[in-house]
């Protein structure tokens, strides 16, 4: 758990931390997503997340967080490409580039 709230915190501190220690809750959630996604790498997929105008707020006043991000359906999205300017990812962590969307 804390291994991925501190490669969100090294690759995303312009978006919302969660207070540490972390709560009960946000450990719980996110030591699930560790055993789910053992083989990820966390610092990959945030950077992703990052450099995302929409996921960083750039472009609309909605922005992702930790807890966002690490949920089963928004990884598979992540991986795939299907959230605004989020390059699909071939396995886990290896990104290459989509041209824009029109």
């Amino acid at each position: 758990a804390d291994r991925i709230a501190d490669a969100w915190a090294e690759t995303c501190p312009h978006l919302a931390q969660p207070d540490r220690p972390l709560a009960s809750g946000i450990r719980a959630k996110l030591v699930v997503a560790a055993k789910r996604e053992r083989a990820r790498d966390w610092g990959a997929t945030f950077r992703r997340v990052s450099a995302s105008d929409f996921l960083s707020g750039r472009r609309k006043d909605w922005r992702a967080d930790l807890l966002w991000c690490v949920g089963p359906e928004n990884l598979a999205k992540l991986d795939a490409g299907a959230v605004g300017g989020v390059a699909a990812v071939v396995g886990p962590s290896r990104a290459w580039r989509l041209p824009p969307r029109a």
